[in-house]
């Protein structure tokens, strides 16, 4: 398996979401493709299964997406996998892991284990319990393709660790991995200053924030924190160099207290 990463600046990657993947004969590859070939991580990484030499004739660009300002962009530059010919057999070492992946209950999730080996090594991954069964392929909700193990959407029971095996006749390694569900009720509140106040149906604006005493970070944690208790309303933060704005509909206002 090879892997492509979309080249977002690090001071912005916390509000910058890849959206998807576009090979140069404009093949689309999202999140949610069907596909023995291509998929995407979470992290927005492209990963692609069963490399061969004809894999390194394709070119590929992310397209991403600003969750604040909702501006959208395609990457300037083509990137590509180079496939080399081993010449030599080697055990299977794990490049991609992630030891703790967290999710909120109903969302995707993958979990990778993306390794090199030769001969092409063999990926089996298990619930970390008693009888160490492996996991099917596919079912409804989960599937393996290759070394990612996906959660189409997670319930509280998937909750657990999980142990990836990787394989040849060369050797093995493997990585744990704990996959920590999070909702609402069990997640502890960041925003813990925030008053809500429900209204009748109008549309406000409210400056909230000034940036000498709070953080942008901050700022965008109360807006995910607003799209988690208000259901079905608009929630939209405007930013500029002196203000922060989140405008809302169908409730009246958003209060610090004690700040």
């Amino acid at each position: 398996m090879a892997v492509l990463r979309c080249p977002i600046p690090s001071f912005v990657s916390d509000y910058v979401k890849v959206t998807s993947w576009e090979r140069i004969d404009g093949f689309l590859i999202t999140p949610g493709i069907i596909s023995a070939k291509y998929g995407m991580l979470e992290s927005g990484d492209l990963y692609i299964r069963d490399t061969t030499e004809h894999d390194g004739s394709y070119s590929f660009r992310c397209h991403s997406e600003n969750t604040v300002t909702k501006e959208k962009k395609v990457s300037m530059n083509y990137s590509r996998i180079i496939v080399t010919e081993p010449h030599h057999n080697q055990p299977p070492r794990i490049t991609r892991r992630l030891t703790r992946v967290s999710v909120q209950v109903g969302h995707r999730a993958t979990l990778p284990c993306i390794a090199q080996g030769y001969p092409v090594p063999t990926y089996r991954w298990h619930r970390a319990q008693a009888d160490q069964r492996p996991l099917p392929d596919h079912t409804i909700s989960v599937s393996q393709e290759g070394g990612v193990l996906i959660f189409h959407k997670v319930v509280p029971s998937d909750a657990g660790r999980y142990i990836c095996h990787v394989t040849n006749v060369m050797g093995e390694d493997k990585v744990d991995t704990d996959l920590v569900v999070e909702g609402l009720d069990s997640e502890p509140h960041r925003i813990r200053k925030v008053a809500i106040y429900k209204s009748y149906e109008q549309s406000s604006s409210l400056n909230i924030i000034d940036p000498q005493y709070l953080m942008l970070l901050q700022c965008l944690e109360i807006v995910d924190y607003l799209r988690l208790v208000c259901n079905k309303i608009d929630v939209r933060l405007i930013i500029s160099s002196d203000q922060c704005i989140i405008r809302l509909s169908s409730y009246l206002g958003v209060n610090y207290l004690n700040f």
